[in-house]
């Protein structure tokens, strides 16, 4: 298990920006992954984002398997790199995760594990003032990478609704966060995402729960691409 390990409960990244591979422990067996995503990894959805929003009959629009008050999302199949990828992650993950956890998903995984990254994937043109409300996903893993966020969190504290409320008192706008039980208490983690994480990307087990606040302060898309890691 790695030394570098957090424990985070009811915690925000504050001023943390992601810019290398690591692992995050939110429970004794559950946790998350952060990376920068390679640059030629990011070139491949900012050119299939831009032929898609030229073009919208391109890919199969995905609104009716997402649970998100989104209108505009649409299936993104992804290269053999990004797959290649996203599968150093999810080791990644079982090498950091501790002997429990590292032995729960192997003891899924047939010999050798065969996944499916390439179909399940999709892309989120997200407007000022669409959400994600609480929600887990199918598979063994998902994943999120924020592309574009078009607002800082400094500005939606700021103007958008809530900013009257005193610092102490959290101001979800914008964010995006996790939710889970500890034995006790139900806990959040909360990503006060903005232009500074665009690039990074999320990995975590599929039955994590989670969701997306609206943002207030740009009229841009806020473009994010998802996917779930499943067995063939």
């Amino acid at each position: 298990m790695s030394q570098n390990q957090h424990l985070f409960k009811n915690d925000v990244f504050t001023d943390f920006i992601p810019y290398k591979k690591e692992y995050f422990s939110l429970s004794y067996t559950l946790g998350f992954v952060t990376d920068k995503v390679p640059s030629n990894l990011i070139a491949e959805v900012e050119t299939k984002c831009n032929k898609l929003l030229e073009d919208t009959s391109l890919h199969q629009p995905y609104n009716e398997r997402l649970v998100g008050h989104i209108n505009e999302e649409y299936q993104l199949p992804l290269s053999e790199n990004f797959q290649k990828y996203l599968f150093e992650l999810f080791k990644f993950y079982c090498e950091e995760a501790g002997e429990k956890e590292y032995s729960r998903i192997i003891g899924m995984c047939s010999s050798p594990p065969q996944f499916n990254f390439a179909l399940d994937n999709w892309v989120n043109f997200q407007s000022k003032y669409e959400y994600n409300p609480p929600h887990y996903h199918t598979g063994l893993f998902s994943w999120v990478l924020w592309h574009k966020i078009p607002f800082t969190n400094e500005n939606e504290k700021r103007y958008g609704p809530g900013y009257k409320k005193h610092t102490d008192h959290k101001n979800y706008n914008g964010n995006f966060i996790f939710q889970f039980a500890d034995g006790f208490n139900i806990c959040d983690h909360d990503f006060p995402v903005d232009n500074k994480w665009e690039g990074t990307i999320v990995l975590f087990p599929s039955a994590l729960t989670h969701q997306v606040f609206p943002f207030y302060t740009s009229d841009d898309y806020r473009i994010t691409v998802a996917g779930n890691i499943k067995f063939k």
